[in-house]
Order: C-alpha cells, then structure tokens, then sequence
C-alpha cells in the first residue's frame, strides 16, 4: 500500500508453504488527496536561499521602484502562489505578511498549508499547532494537523484531529478521505466505504478518493464495485500507474484477464503485466494459468527473467504439491 501506505506488499498463496515474489500491489492515495496535488518533500532552506539570491540580483537592476506592499497584498500574492502551486512563494509572501501580525490565526493557518502542500509536514504541523493554541476550533488547521499527522505514521493523534475537524465543519471533505484511510489501515472496511462516500459527496471531482473506495470495496472482495470505482478514478483526472495497478487487480480476480492485462500494461508496461496477472493468478490457485503468465513475462523481456522465474518457480511447486496431494486422497480412498 502506499500511503503514502507502503506501495508493495507480496501476494501470497492460498498454501503458507510458499511466499510469493510478486509486484501487485494495492495502493492508496494519501499524499494525493490534497487539493489534488501530490506533495513531495522538498528542501526548504536551500530553496529559500536560491530564491533570496534570485531576488537580490532582481533588485540590482535598474527597474521602476515599487510601491510599500501591505499585510494584505502579501497574503493575496501567497494564495496566488498557491493556486499555482508554486509553495516556496507562497511561503515567502505569507512570511513578510506574519512580519507585522505575527500571531494571525489565519496566515499562520495559511503557512503552514504552503509546507503541507510541499510536503513538509514536520514544518506544517508547527505552525498549525500555533493556530489551534489561538483558536483550538479552527477546523482546517485541525484537519491539517490531522493529514500531517497521518503522513508521519502518528495514526491515533491523526484521528483525533481529523474527527474534531469534521465535527466543526463537516463538510471538510479531505478530513473524511484520510478517515477512511484510516479506517482502512485498520481493515474497518465498511466504515472506510462510509466515509470515502461522505468525501466523494463533498468533492466529487477527486480521483483518488474513487480509488481509495476501490481498494477498500477490492478488499471487501466487491470486485465489481472496485472496478468502477477504479474506472472513475481515472475519468476524474487521477490516471496513476498504482490505478491502472489495482484495476488490474480487480478485474483479475473476477476472471477478466484480457482487460486485467491491458491495465497492468498500462500500470508497467508488457513483461510486468505478465507477471502480475500470474500473481494473480498464483494467490487464486490456479497454477497452470499463473506458470503460463511467467513465462509469458520472461519471454517479454529478459530484465525480468529473475523476477518471474522466482514466481514460477513457486507456481510449479504450488502444482507438484497439488498433484501429490491428490495422488494421496485418491490412495487413501482406494484403501
């Protein structure tokens, strides 16, 4: 899972004998569902320093002098920056604005938006700790806290912060989405449908809200609810290689193979999508199928002869010890 939540897990067999190589994963979207950027983390400081540098050299030029700007212009210019997704900028203006209202609630709220956004959610969770200490009811610093939180693996604190956000607004829609991841971590699955619905009501144009409902209805064993949902998904701009991943995943395991293998293709391309689709098929049980799919992945490609051959490899002793077992009920029944 990534989450983000660890983005690879193995896919085993049905026999605990055997442990399974494989690259299916299901993924969620934890860092995504922020106002449908993915955040990365990024280095401040040196970013700031070039910043600083490039704008001292601006002012050795000889150009018109601009006008004193207010606390006001400079908050107008960070959220510019934002909607830009420029967030260093945004940093920058939102920091000369807090230079003569130092403990405003609602810049400080919106700095500490600049580092969630960029990733840096240590930073974040600072400075929107200084505005819940002013205001312990300002509901998007407390579902700020709540995501920044959720990243750094703190789990139960998240969880307090984003069901008090929700309880003072309850249309804080990125609240819910990481409720449900949440609850998703904790394989509470229905409650993780719950409130992945709740999100999508709220913003229905956020794509990976609709794959993050996918896994937990995939994990439910709804395949035909997980495939829709990783369709939508997609048709709502979120067209990861992780969903086209999982879609190949759901429609696997519903016996769609054609389909499944044009979206493992999609997620890596031919030889991995071999390869997945005999995992698959190996987690299933289905032995010949599973052999048939990685040899087909190391004929595709040879940078894949180590990976698949281990997995088929596991695929033939799943067979042998099948057929010996079977050899042995039939004896004990002839006896």
């Amino acid at each position: 899972m990534t989450q983000e939540t660890p983005r690879t897990s193995p896919v085993q067999t049905r026999s605990r004998r055997f442990r399974v190589v494989c690259s299916v994963w299901l993924a969620l979207a934890a860092a995504v569902i922020l106002a449908g950027c993915g955040a990365r983390k990024q280095d401040f400081r040196s970013e700031l320093m070039a910043r600083s540098q490039a704008a001292a050299a601006a002012t050795d030029r000889s150009e018109p002098v601009l006008p004193d700007l207010t606390p006001a212009d400079y908050e107008r210019l960070g959220d510019a920056h934002i909607a830009q997704g420029d967030f260093y900028l945004a940093f920058l203006q939102y920091e000369k604005a807090l230079a003569s209202d130092g403990s405003n609630p609602r810049l400080l709220y919106k700095k500490g938006l600049a580092f969630l956004l960029a990733g840096n959610d240590e930073e974040a969770l600072k400075e929107f700790q200084k505005v819940l200490r002013f205001d312990p009811d300002h509901a998007p610093a407390q579902e700020g806290m709540g995501q920044a939180l959720y990243r750094t693996g703190k789990y139960a604190e998240a969880e307090g912060h984003l069901e008090k956000a929700v309880e003072l607004d309850p249309k804080r829609w990125k609240a819910y989405a990481y409720l449900g991841l949440l609850r998703d971590r904790q394989k509470r699955f229905p409650e993780a449908v719950a409130f992945y619905e709740k999100a999508i009501g709220l913003q229905p144009g956020e794509g990976s809200t609709y794959n993050n409902l996918g896994v937990s209805y995939l994990r439910m064993g709804l395949l035909d609810k997980a495939v829709l949902c990783f369709y939508a998904a997609i048709e709502n701009g979120y067209a990861h290689d992780r969903v086209y991943n999982n879609l190949g995943v759901a429609l696997a395991r519903a016996g769609n193979e054609e389909e499944a293998l044009q979206a493992f293709k999609k997620a890596g391309g031919e030889a991995q999508a071999w390869n997945n689709l005999g995992c698959v098929h190996l987690e299933k049980g289905d032995y010949e199928k599973a052999m048939h799919a990685f040899e087909q992945a190391i004929e595709t490609s040879p940078t894949f002869y180590v990976t698949a051959s281990e997995n088929l490899a596991k695929a033939r002793a799943g067979l042998n010890l099948r057929q010996t077992n079977d050899y042995e009920s039939r004896s004990n029944i002839e006896k």
